[in-house]
């Protein structure tokens, strides 16, 4: 994830993406000023969803959910394997592979591994907590910051895709708008930020999700595109992901392994040493 660069793809870009190979690592702790947002949608989230939007995302979890959306309980756990590839020294640069896997469970757990050919990256979410590891070392970036941003991008483009914030009940769900591919709505969810998920007009699955937190206290447009949907495990799930940032796609996924195991042993999901 430049996602959780979703995900980092975490699926985390601010961490990710500025520690790549050859690259120093923060002695001090980072405290980003921001990573919700953008505020003037907090400030306007109506206190109740929108029935034409809503109608909108109980179509995708019907699509997503192939009829039975009684599913949703067996997305809470989940694990998948991407073949990917990310930048990791900036615009411009070439795209490394890499290996990523995800291994959740929603809405409180997640460790996301980032298996290139010379070291292992791995984020670790839980609770309102994360932690960073590059290789053998711990990154000193304020637990609490990085909890929020995993939960930011996997919500964005792991979750979001399992069709799980959709179906929160404490979802808002807003602004229906007619777009080329589709209908876009705006979701509200707690302290996340607000992301415009966009679904296609033919299947009603969700095909784009966007959404600008403020990240070390920058504004960070975000947009992932989520396509060649197939049928694996009883769901409808995209086997192409790419995030873009600026006029550049920085990450992509493909070739993704789901499992929807019963449960994943809680020591996954214990902060690293």
């Amino acid at each position: 994830m430049r996602r959780l660069s979703v995900f980092v793809v975490i699926l985390l870009a601010a961490v990710v993406i500025g520690c790549g190979p050859g690259k120093e690592l923060p002695d001090a702790v980072i405290r980003p000023k921001d990573v919700s947002g953008p505020k003037g949608d907090q400030n306007t989230t109506p206190t109740t969803s929108d029935p034409e939007a809503k109608a909108v995302v109980e179509r995708a979890i019907k699509a997503i959910t192939e009829n039975d959306p009684t599913r949703l309980s067996k997305a809470k756990t989940a694990k998948v394997a991407y073949q990917g590839e990310n930048q990791r020294q900036g615009p411009g640069s070439a795209m490394v592979k890499m290996v990523c896997t995800i291994e959740t469970v929603w809405p409180e757990f997640a460790l996301v591994k980032y298996d290139y050919k010379e070291f292992v990256q791995t984020f670790t979410l839980r609770g309102p907590q994360g932690w960073n590891k590059y290789g053998l070392t711990l990154v000193q970036m304020a637990p609490v910051d990085v909890g929020r941003l995993m939960r930011n991008d996997l919500t964005a483009c792991h979750w979001m895709l399992l069709g799980l914030p959709l179906a929160d009940p404490k979802a808002i769900v807003f602004s229906p708008t007619k777009t080329a591919m589709g209908t876009s709505v705006k979701i509200s969810l707690s302290d996340l930020p607000i992301y415009q998920v966009t679904f296609d007009k033919g299947s009603g699955l969700p095909v784009r999700n966007e959404y600008a937190p403020l990240e070390n206290g920058v504004r960070t447009p975000k947009f992932f595109t989520m396509s060649d949907h197939k049928s694996t495990g009883g769901f409808l799930l995209p086997t192409k992901i790419e995030l873009t940032q600026g006029d550049a796609v920085v990450e992509r996924f493909t070739e993704p392994i789901w499992e929807f195991p019963e449960s994943i042993d809680p020591s996954r999901f214990e902060q690293p040493k």
